[in-house]
């Protein structure tokens, strides 16, 4: 379960009108923003919402929640720092993930099909209603 605070974090985010509102406009696509964070912080509780200034190649700005955390993808490897960006237009453009640079960190590199397999399953999470993602 997400926890109350964050749940309300998105809450407050999605429905804010100052000049830092965020980016999403269409109300239908900011209630299932909110369903898919809230099925991410379910699914990999150790991930957090935020928002923040995005800066896309072309120059444009816009403001955006985003969730960073660690993705855990072997016993045996460190976990990756990863945050992952809710484009303004989500669900029609995917999200934009950023992978820590930091791999000095890494004890034992984990293989990069389990890297990419969770990946691939954290991402479902972000677009498939209520699936239990630690299977």
């Amino acid at each position: 379960m997400s926890s109350p605070s964050s749940v309300h974090f998105i809450d407050s985010a999605l429905s804010c009108t100052s000049p830092f509102a965020l980016s999403y406009t269409d109300p239908d696509k900011k209630w299932l923003i909110r369903k898919h964070l809230i099925l991410l912080l379910q699914n990999f509780p150790s991930f957090r919402p935020s928002v923040d200034v995005f800066t896309h190649n072309d120059g444009n700005i816009v403001n955006l929640l985003f969730a960073t955390g660690e993705l855990h993808v072997s016993n045996s490897a460190s976990p990756i720092n990863l945050s992952i960006w809710l484009h303004e237009n989500y669900p029609d453009m995917a999200p934009i993930v950023f992978v820590s640079s930091n791999l000095g960190k890494f004890s034992t590199f984990p293989p990069i099909h389990l890297i990419v397999l969770k990946l691939f399953k954290l991402l479902v999470v972000i677009y498939r209603d209520g699936s239990d993602m630690n299977q």
